[in-house]
């Protein structure tokens, strides 16, 4: 799998993220060290236990990792969610918001898995 080929598998823009980090080995690096961070795992618990200050936080921060990595599907799933508690407890049953997060995220993680292979092979 190409670097190309992983932005179009995950929705995400390889332009963006070119002209944003300027070389493949900045983007391998951090698309690489995703993998490794709590922010997803933080936020399903800090929603499962109503904690929203925290889910807020998380949901930011994968918003951001995600504009960032331009990873763009899932951002805009992480903003959805952020957004409605950006202010406090949500309005609305948050659980359609984290299957969508969730979704997003694992797809992007099997992908950098089988990215991370093909760079190894």
């Amino acid at each position: 799998m190409t670097l190309k080929e992983f932005y179009t598998s995950v929705g995400g823009s390889y332009d963006d993220v070119m002209n944003r980090l300027r070389m493949e080995k900045l983007v391998y690096k951090f698309l690489f060290k995703f993998p490794a961070a709590t922010d997803y795992s933080d936020l399903v618990n800090a929603v499962n236990n109503a904690e929203w200050p925290d889910a807020f936080r998380f949901s930011h921060n994968l918003k951001g990792v995600g504009l960032n990595l331009s990873l763009d599907k899932m951002a805009q799933a992480a903003s959805v969610l952020c957004e409605e508690i950006r202010n406090g407890p949500p309005s609305v049953d948050v659980a359609p918001m984290m299957r969508d997060i969730t979704a997003e995220y694992d797809h992007v993680i099997s992908q950098i898995n089988l990215l991370k292979e093909s760079v190894e092979a």
